[in-house]
């Protein structure tokens, strides 16, 4: 699942850190100019330096060097899974295959013996008795033979050379076992085992027990049902009161490992569930439960895992693709309301796996039962709970945000009781105390319902991006027969609603079909395009019948037909699985490569197929998404698609390569069929182009940021090809991630420094804009574009470094990032005051160390020279980046001085002996330490250390009293979360530390001129979340929201800080 460590992975990795330029750098003049008005933009500096001198809070000391330095972090472990290798059990196990499953009549009778791995010492003098497999003479058929000891025991005699031998076989069987991949040999077992089914149990349970004490779930203890709840949750605390980014990345890498480990292991066992889907309850390894619910299908329980088979077992829907699609919604509801930042609310880890046309959903068990409901209904609307005032008013927050409508919920009106959700949501009290919210499937409203469609409101809903902007909030109960009160003004509302997205569709078609519409899908995928705009997939073709330009239509219609391939590609699967009544991976390749040749072959089936059923199967998905020409029986769609050639190449390998990652088909030379040349022939696939059919499994945006975050640092540490690898790795799981949620602004701003680390200005621009249009005031967000665009648009990164300290004139990393761009634009003195704020704030190294590079190149059998040089490219003294800069420029601040001379940088490994790196051209992302006749430029590094005056070093604070200091709540920058934190009271001066044992401040409230609110105004943003004990200090351009454990506490921090507040304000003054 998350295949980046290799067995050879080394954590010495982590210590090489990737250099890598952001993209070609133009020359300037090292003059400084810039288009800001130079008095306003002096007043604005100079305000930042009294506010941030007097005001606001610092940040952690390790976010003050963040810059200079990242935390290491323990790599993944490698992917878990059974290695048979290693194994004496599964190595024995192995004997029950055999060469061929077209058993051969009158064969002699062949056992194999199934060792037993046991290592119970009362059982070692005891012989066991083997498990037989005998081909009984003239039968095709191979059946179990008795188990006890009167089985036959005696091994076959050796044949006199008219058949294989049969140790032979078995070599040769293992032989190719070894050369399948590591995901697909416990499936090759099964899938060899197909001609004994009786045998297939045994098997499975074998299997099952060499991976109870398999690495995956070592560390669990049998003692723990909620072996993953108990791990993720505290994990999630620690995200949401992070304070630092050297914090939160940490809490991602080990969110990341206890994710990959909880996905590997749903996926083995929900390939195994789904693999027997068919099969009679009593003959499947894992024996199906009943856990309640209306809508969650046959139910499973193993390794702290709940298994939900979203089937259509209870015939409510008009296929098992509608019940999956209603497990979507439910993960979809799921991310939306753990994204609202629901204080006290915790959810379930959950994963959705799709194999062999089935879906199956995964959540880590919860410590709850039915007797912990306090909110919703667990029995279809019978019994409705909202008994706990904390958690309705949690609820009624998450309403306002996600814009739902609150409405009475109760099957009658005298038990009917206020919801701010859908009635069927369940909200639990667990036995550990934390508030759990599950069971998302309807949390957002229906659009108007469709008569011609069975229960068309439990699936048919508005997308979230859609109902959060919507005018008015919606009903998520419009049309079930929850609601109590007032469903005809519901049911008008959602209406109006759906004639509101119609006109969007209109309006996107309009913006598609202008001159510049091409552009919207050059940096986002169409789905992407349509969920950004609030509408759903199923609204495809009546976009495609809106849009005018060719291409584009080409371009919908191409999803809509790989969709609706994997549609009906499904049906076929599924149909496999009850003849067959087990699910084995040659069985199922032959019906995959049978639909494929059908699908791509140029064939008399083929054309058929795509004039009948494919036609059909469309305009059901995708109303409107055919003309009445195209659907017409002359017309060849397919013939249309394999003449066409767009910018993305030929049409028909695009439709493949779409389809074969909608379905998790590897192809074993998929890179084979890249032109409609590939597909001329009557049956282009065989059964051994198919590698593996595997299973496609979707997951929490958190999961896929976590392993974002973790790739794009790993991707940092590393050089050359392995760091692109791993940074466009990290950017499809942040992609992966807002495809959940696209209002994820932290997601947004890692993915466009991702695309700037893999120098794609272009991609890194769009995503910092998109990150910012959504909050526009959010500093670091300001602070990461500043640096992106200061070597190429000097002017706009110091507009957004001024904004950025406006808002938090304590953004350390910010101070350090401006203070190197004012050095960069020859303003020294300016740049020293700003460097004197992180030095005093933000215990700032005393000690800083400058440099420059020497470059020379050469030409075709020529020797490096700086004459050869161009301008436009590199000057003969530049920065890393390129920009021009000679030492004299290079200039000592007043309280700073040198330390030492201008010295080459001499680093072991990386440089020749005269401090030389090679290149291929300037910005290439690996550089050499000696000359190859590839290498046409080189650089070298000269360093010089300047340190501060001794007479500088004294901190401002260190010799005040301490008047005050205990415990109290401070609510978060980011995270509103309230986080309990050390609070020392001197003169002037409210500092804060993580806790009373750290020496080192994590920020600091400055008391000049602020203003101490005793009670939150009813209009603040923080008044929902506020009590009697709650107050606020209003200091420049942020309120700090405080809280004491009792009025009494409340009242003496006022007082002191009241006074302590007049004091500093006369300070000030005199």
């Amino acid at each position: 699942w998350f295949p980046i460590m290799g067995e050879g992975y080394s954590k010495a990795d982590s210590l090489h850190r990737k250099s890598v330029s952001t993209g070609p750098r133009t020359p300037r003049s090292p003059t400084n100019t810039d288009g800001l008005v130079d008095y306003k933009r002096r007043e604005r500096i100079q305000h930042i330096l009294d506010a941030a001198t007097d005001d606001q809070s610092k940040k952690a000391v390790r976010r003050a060097l963040s810059l200079e330095r990242s935390p290491t972090i323990s790599p993944l472990p490698s992917p878990r899974s059974i290695d048979p290798s290693i194994s004496k059990d599964y190595m024995a196990m192995r004997n029950l295959l055999r060469s061929s499953t077209n058993t051969q009549p009158n064969k002699k009778a062949i056992y194999y013996e199934i060792a037993d791995g046991s290592t119970d010492n009362s059982s070692t003098t005891e012989a066991k008795a083997p498990i037989s497999l005998g081909y009984h003479e003239n039968s095709t058929s191979v059946i179990a033979a008795s188990s006890d000891t009167s089985a036959p025991s005696t091994p076959p005699t050796q044949n006199n050379g008219s058949e294989p031998d049969i140790e032979d076989l078995i070599l040769e069987t293992l032989d190719k076992l070894e050369r399948l991949p590591r995901d697909d040999r416990v499936t090759f077992v099964a899938s060899l085992a197909e001609s004994f089914p009786e045998q297939l149990r045994a098997v499975r349970l074998k299997i099952e027990s060499l991976y109870d004490s398999s690495s995956i779930t070592d560390e669990a203890s049998t003692d723990d049902p909620w072996y993953w709840n108990s791990r993720f949750q505290p994990l999630i605390d620690k995200i949401n009161t992070a304070d630092t980014s050297e914090d939160r990345l940490e809490t991602y890498a080990e969110l990341s490992r206890l994710s990959n480990d909880f996905l590997q292991c749903a996926t083995f066992y929900g390939q195994m569930i789904i693999s027997e889907a068919a099969l009679p309850p009593s003959k499947r390894t894992l024996q199906p439960l009943n856990a309640g619910g209306a809508l969650g299908g046959l139910k499973y329980v193993t390794k702290s895992i709940l298994f939900k088979f979203a089937i259509n077992d209870s015939d409510l829907f008009d296929s098992d693709d509608i019940a999956a699609k209603v497990a979507g919604h439910d993960l979809k509801g799921l991310v939306r309301y753990s994204n609202v930042g629901i204080p006290g609310a915790y959810f379930p880890m959950m994963a959705l796996i799709d194999y062999l046309g089935y879906r199956l959903q995964a959540l880590s068990l919860l410590p709850i039962s039915k007797q912990t409901i306090i909110y919703g209904s667990d029995d279809g609307g019978n019994t409705i709970h909202n008994d706990v005032p904390k958690f309705d008013e949690w609820m009624r927050l998450a309403a306002e945000k996600l814009n739902l409508k609150p409405h009475l919920v109760g099957l009658s009106g005298r038990d009917a009781k206020l919801l701010y959700s859908c009635g069927d949501i369940e909200g639990h009290q667990g036995f550990d105390g934390r508030f759990y919210l599950l069971d998302f499937s309807r949390s957002f409203p229906p659009f108007k319902v469709n008569r011609g469609v069975k229960r068309g409101h439990l699936f048919q809903l508005f997308r979230p991006e859609f109902v959060t902007k919507y005018k008015i909030p919606l009903c998520s109960d419009t049309y079930s027969g929850f609601v109590a009160d007032n469903q005809k003004e519901h049911i008008k509302e959602v209406e109006e609603a759906t004639e509101q997205l119609s006109k969007i569709i209109t309006n996107l078609a309009g913006d598609l079909n202008s001159p510049n519409g091409r552009n919207l899908l050059r940096e986002i995928s169409l789905k992407t395009l349509l969920h950004k705009h609030g509408i759903n997939l199923s609204f495809m073709g009546h976009l495609r019948h809106l849009v005018q330009s060719l291409t584009l239509k080409r371009i919908i219609l191409i999803d809509m037909i790989a969709r609706t391939a994997k549609h009906i590609l499904n049906q076929l699967l599924r149909e496999q699985m009850k003849k067959h009544r087990i699910g084995m991976q040659e069985s199922f390749k032959v019906v995959v490569i049978n639909f494929m040749n059908e699908l791509f072959g140029e064939s008399e089936e083929g054309t058929t197929f795509w004039n009948t059923t494919l036609k059909k199967e469309i305009n059901h998905h995708f109303p409107d998404g055919l003309s009445s020409f195209e659907l017409g029986a002359t017309y060849n769609l397919r013939e249309t698609i394999c003449k066409i050639t767009t910018r993305q190449g030929d049409l028909l390998p695009y439709l493949f390569n779409t389809f074969l990652k909608m379905t998790g088909i590897k192809m074993v030379h998929a890179d084979a069929f890249q032109y409609n040349s590939s597909f001329q022939y009557k049956r282009p696939f065989d059964e051994t182009d198919i590698e593996l059919i595997g299973a496609k499994v979707k997951h929490t945006n958190i999961v896929a940021t976590s392993m974002g975050f973790y790739l794009k640092q790993k991707g940092e540490f590393k050089l050359g090809e392995d760091s692109v690898r791993l940074l466009k790795m990290a950017v499809e799981k942040f992609k992966e991630a807002l495809e959940r949620n696209m209002n994820d602004k932290i997601t947004l701003r890692e993915l466009a420094h991702t695309y700037e680390l893999l120098m794609d200005r272009e991609a890194a621009a769009y995503n910092y804009k998109e990150a910012l249009a959504l909050d526009a005031s959010d500093p670091e967000t300001l602070q990461r574009y500043a640096e992106f665009l200061q070597n190429h648009a000097p002017n706009d990164a110091e507009e957004n470094f001024l904004k950025s300290l406006e808002l938090d004139p304590s953004n350390i990393r910010c101070l350090q990032g401006y203070s190197a761009f004012l050095y960069a634009q020859n303003r020294p003195e300016e740049a020293a005051k700003f460097e004197e704020l992180c030095r005093r704030f933000g215990n700032f190294a005393n000690f800083k160390e400058e440099e420059i590079y020497e470059n020379e190149a050469r030409y075709q059998d020529a020797e490096f020279s700086s004459r050869n040089l161009v301008p436009a490219h590199r000057t003969h003294w530049s920065t890393k980046e390129g920009s021009a800069r000679a030492k004299d420029d290079v200039v000592c601040p007043s309280n700073w001085k040198w330390t030492e001379p201008w010295t080459i940088d001499l680093a072991p490994g990386k440089v020749d002996a005269d401090g030389w790196e090679y290149g291929v051209y300037w910005h290439c992302p690996e550089w050499q330490n000696s000359r190859t006749d590839a290498t046409f430029v080189r650089r070298r590094r000269w360093k010089r250390t300047r340190r501060v005056r001794e007479d500088e070093t004294a901190l401002i604070h260190e010799s005040d009293p301490t008047i005050r200091s205990g415990i109290l709540e401070k609510e978060g920058f980011w995270n509103k979360a309230m986080k309990p934190r050390w609070f020392v009271l001197k003169k002037g001066m409210l500092f804060y530390f993580r806790s009373r044992e750290y020496s080192h401040p994590q920020g600091m409230v400055s008391l000049i001129g602020s203003q101490i609110l005793t009670n939150v105004p009813a209009h603040h943003p923080a008044c929902d979340r506020a009590d009697r004990n709650t107050f606020i200090i209003r200091s420049g351009v942020r309120d700090w929201v405080l809280r004491t454990n009792s009025l009494t506490e409340k009242e003496e921090w006022i007082s002191a800080l009241q006074a302590n507040t007049i004091n500093a304000r006369s300070s000030k003054n005199s």
